[in-house]
């Protein structure tokens, strides 16, 4: 399934989207990671994509076709008024979210904001602080980015947003049925984990409607894995069908 790609003007902003499924199907958006764009979710898209599911992928503002847009117009809770304003676009009063690294930040302020309008929730490798071996790598990864997908403003602004968030608060706002997916392959050699193997039961103790999957992959790769698939596609099944 290749799906379409459609401009969107939100929060005089206009926002690129790609979208795979039903156009009339339950909407799930996607959010990528601190610089990734709407190609992050290309498999995930082209696999779960149904005529049961929309999936709509997005660039940031600040990333791939999206504005470039001023300082200060950037963080966690401006994308998460973002992804409410998209659902708000397309006539969707409810929606379901989900989010890939950075992405599951603003995931989660979605819930913070509006989680009243939200079936569900899923993290891709995402969930509270990372192990101390990843900011290096992250590191390596800025040295090399690529200005035409996205802004080192947008990302620099972003990343000093994120210093001002307590990574565990934003867990109590997932009241609603949340997947995690956990990548169980280092994203380099000795460096360790985004989400450390302890965090795990706490998760699960802290968010009532969690569920909990381990997927044969880093950090990266997560959203091209077909675990990731199947067990995204069955926690929207059962979500569909759980209590509000």
């Amino acid at each position: 399934m290749t799906g379409d790609d459609l401009d969107l003007h939100v929060r005089s902003c206009r926002v690129h989207v790609h979208r795979w499924g039903s156009a009339r199907a339950p909407l799930l958006i996607c959010v990528p990671g601190l610089t990734g764009t709407t190609a992050s979710f290309e498999f995930f898209g082209a696999h779960v994509g149904s005529a049961t599911t929309q999936v709509l992928a997005v660039d940031l503002r600040g990333r791939g076709a999206s504005d470039r847009t001023p300082p200060g117009s950037y963080g966690w809770e401006n994308h998460a008024r973002d992804v409410v304003a998209i659902a708000d676009e397309l006539g969707f009063a409810r929606f379901s979210v989900c989010g890939q690294s950075m992405g599951g930040s603003v995931a989660m302020k979605v819930a913070e904001l509006a989680g009243d309008r939200l079936d569900a929730v899923i993290l891709s490798d995402v969930a509270g602080r990372v192990e101390p071996g990843i900011g290096p790598v992250v590191a390596d990864v800025l040295a090399q980015l690529d200005e035409s997908q996205a802004s080192r403003a947008a990302v620099d602004e972003d990343r000093a947003y994120t210093w001002t968030q307590d990574p565990y608060v934003r867990w109590q706002h997932l009241t609603m049925p949340t997947l995690l997916l956990r990548a169980t392959r280092e994203m380099r050699a000795g460096a360790g984990f985004v989400i450390p193997v302890d965090d795990v039961p706490v998760f699960r103790r802290t968010v009532p409607r969690a569920t909990v999957v381990e997927i044969d992959a880093d950090h990266i790769t997560i959203n091209s894995h077909p675990d990731t698939v199947d067990a995204v596609v069955a926690f929207l099944a059962a979500s569909r069908d759980a209590p509000r």
